[in-house]
């Protein structure tokens, strides 16, 4: 049989006590894995034939295409937020890779990890997906953008401690909070108390 194409290396690492070697990925490789057995263990990898042998006086090390043995992983404390907010810095410790984000409603991502939620119109949250990519590998994190509320109120003025009519939104599911600096309170039902 002919072999044209060799897809597999093997690489075999000895003690170099005479030189210190800092190696590279230079091609993504397509798979591989572990090998193990009783006499011990080998990485094996498939990829693009690649190789560059380094030999000093107590041995040598052929170089070839490797997996990492990890891939990056996003670290996000916050992943909800209304339209136009930005969430909290995203951050990864694999230095290097590289942001995007998959959005319909104009979510964007920076080169830093600060996401800015797009706008979302509609009555339903959005799923927005954010991905770091290092070389051949990613992390994913899915997050959520709320539609911002229309309310309803029916009565809008009245005199100190008079209760106003319940004020009504087209979003279910959110809270109701008031930013006033005279006592002014507003409760679980939107009623607010002046």
């Amino acid at each position: 049989m002919k072999i044209q194409y060799i897809y597999i290396f093997i690489c075999v690492i000895t003690s170099l006590t005479a030189s210190n070697f800092v190696l590279a990925q230079r091609d993504a490789s397509s798979g591989g894995g572990l090998i193990s057995g009783s006499g011990g263990s080998i990485s094996v990898t498939m990829g693009q034939v690649v190789y560059s042998t380094h030999t000093v006086d107590s041995g040598s090390l052929a170089e070839g295409v490797q997996q990492p043995g990890w891939c990056p992983a996003i670290v996000a404390t916050d992943t909800v937020g209304c339209s136009g907010e930005t969430l909290s810095q995203m951050t990864n410790a694999a230095a290097g890779g590289t942001w995007s984000v998959h959005s319909s409603i104009g979510t964007t991502v920076d080169a830093m990890g600060r996401v800015t939620l797009g706008s979302n119109t509609g009555s339903a949250f959005v799923r927005d997906t954010v991905i770091y990519s290092l070389g051949y590998c990613s992390d994913t994190v899915y997050v959520r953008v709320n539609p911002v509320p229309n309310i309803t109120a029916i009565q809008t003025d009245g005199c100190s401690g008079a209760m106003l009519g319940a004020m009504s939104a087209d979003v279910s599911g959110g809270s109701w909070s008031v930013l006033s600096g005279i006592n002014t309170s507003v409760n679980d039902s939107g009623v607010v108390t002046l």
